[in-house]
């Protein structure tokens, strides 16, 4: 799937939410990856200009290069070729929208520290779940290093380095029906700092 105007909507989401990025991962079983990978090849520019020109008005920030025409994983060298599996969540749509194309197609599942939250996400099907907080792993591509301390330096008391989490969440064909057929995740990253900022009255420490 992939949602018209994705960045207006996901743009509010994250400002309302304190959320650094929200990604649209579809679903996709084993059988169907030649299927997922056509629609992906033709269709991952125009969404992700118009990203771009809705955010920013241009382009300027887009290298229009590094799309892999396969799922992948990530690797010390890179993305690489995913292994087969039952079932990929493929990176698609991005707020912000990336920087290139090579996040597109990455299969969040396959990373280690996102497995298991994915995995419990799949059993309990209706609820968030959240992964582990950890130091902040940035992917580059989706959201460079000066953005995101620039993000941190414009609030007080928070820093970049600091702990995160990534929530997830099934989109199902029909939103209205939680027990229609799972399409897709919707995932996040969001800081904790930023989250409990000013939680505290004014004189308590």
């Amino acid at each position: 799937f992939t949602m018209p105007g994705f960045e207006h909507y996901a743009e509010n989401a994250r400002i309302q939410g304190g959320l650094e990025i929200i990604v649209a991962y579809n679903l996709v079983r084993r059988g169907g990856e030649e299927a997922w990978l056509n629609y992906s090849s033709t269709n991952h520019e125009q969404w992700v200009k118009e990203g771009h020109m809705t955010r920013s008005g241009s382009l300027d920030r887009l290298n229009p290069v590094a799309y892999n025409s396969y799922i992948s994983q990530a690797s010390p060298q890179g993305f690489v070729p995913d292994i087969e599996r039952d079932y990929y969540f493929a990176a698609w749509t991005f707020s912000p929208p990336p920087a290139s194309y090579g996040v597109i197609n990455w299969n969040i599942a396959s990373n280690p520290d996102f497995t298991d939250v994915i995995g419990a996400l799949l059993q309990v099907e209706n609820e968030v779940t959240v992964s582990r907080v950890r130091p902040y792993i940035g992917v580059p591509l989706a959201l460079s290093k000066e953005e995101h301390d620039a993000m941190h330096d414009a609030l007080d008391g928070s820093e970049s380095e600091h702990p995160h989490s990534y929530p997830f969440k099934l989109v199902r064909r029909d939103p209205g029906d939680p027990t229609s057929e799972p399409v897709g995740l919707i995932g996040g990253a969001i800081a904790w700092d930023f989250s409990l900022l000013n939680l505290l009255p004014v004189g308590v420490n």
